[in-house]
């Protein structure tokens, strides 16, 4: 029986689409390190932190004991999301997997659904985790839990959701671990250096949208001046992500391979 009468026989749902990226996922032994890096770093580095931090404990306080490890889950969920889109590619499953399913949009589908089921959930983990350890070790108390500091937490948890996310839609533009690592990096942290040098307003605030340098501001009670404040960040922050999501989406079904 020819691939092609096997796909038209059984026809590729959503569904099939997730379990089949999902078995790929879960036989990368990378995937499954980063995975475990993302969930113990953290609270490595608010142990570190908190050992460190003096002077009076407040929620503020707290947070910035633990929001620093977040730059590391940050970096980790998106080399996660590159390893899920280019794994196909550097072992040249890619034919086989898009011959099976040559309408190519479920197996897109499939690898952003996993994601970002997988960043969400150690982005949450991490993020309220890394707070109470922190507040456990600066002794906050249960005062430390305010209404402000959940909003930080879940802000952050889908900041990195995002750039995990982004991290797939790169891999699957650039087909290559370390190409898609650059061209993140470039684009989260490059691209606004790049355009808040040119004297242009409307130029300085399309750098001050793009994840990445942004994560700073999210990881803060208050907003600095000159910084756009966290809810039109976050919003900005998802539209980003569309945008590479639907631009990535179209390239792998355009192209041959």
């Amino acid at each position: 029986m020819s691939v092609a009468q096997t796909a038209r026989d059984n026809p590729v749902t959503l569904a099939r689409a997730i379990r089949s990226e999902g078995i790929k996922l879960a036989g990368l032994r990378a995937t499954k390190w980063l995975i475990g890096a993302a969930l113990v770093a953290p609270f490595l580095i608010t142990l570190i932190w908190a050992s460190a931090a003096s002077g009076p404990v407040d929620a503020a306080a707290v947070l910035d004991t633990a929001t620093p490890s977040s730059f590391a889950t940050f970096i980790i969920l998106i080399l996660v999301g590159i390893m899920t889109a280019t794994s196909d590619y550097e072992s040249n499953a890619a034919v086989q997997t898009y011959s099976v399913v040559p309408a190519r949009t479920p197996v897109v589908l499939a690898k952003y659904t996993l994601v970002a089921a997988i960043a969400l959930a150690v982005s949450l983990v991490t993020s309220v985790g890394t707070f109470a350890l922190a507040d456990v070790l600066r002794g906050g108390g249960l005062d430390a839990w305010s209404p402000e500091v959940i909003r930080v937490l879940l802000d952050l948890s889908l900041a990195e959701t995002c750039g995990a996310l982004i991290g797939v839609a790169a891999g699957l533009i650039v087909r290559s671990s370390i190409g898609a690592l650059g061209v993140v990096l470039g684009f989260f942290y490059l691209v606004p250096l790049i355009l808040g040098l040119i004297p242009v307003g409307a130029v300085n605030l399309i750098g001050k949208t793009i994840p990445g340098s942004s994560l700073t501001t999210l990881a803060s009670l208050t907003s600095e001046d000159g910084q756009l404040d966290p809810l039109t960040l976050i919003l900005t922050t998802v539209l980003w992500t569309a945008v590479w999501l639907v631009v990535a989406a179209i390239a792998v079904k355009r192209r041959n391979v």
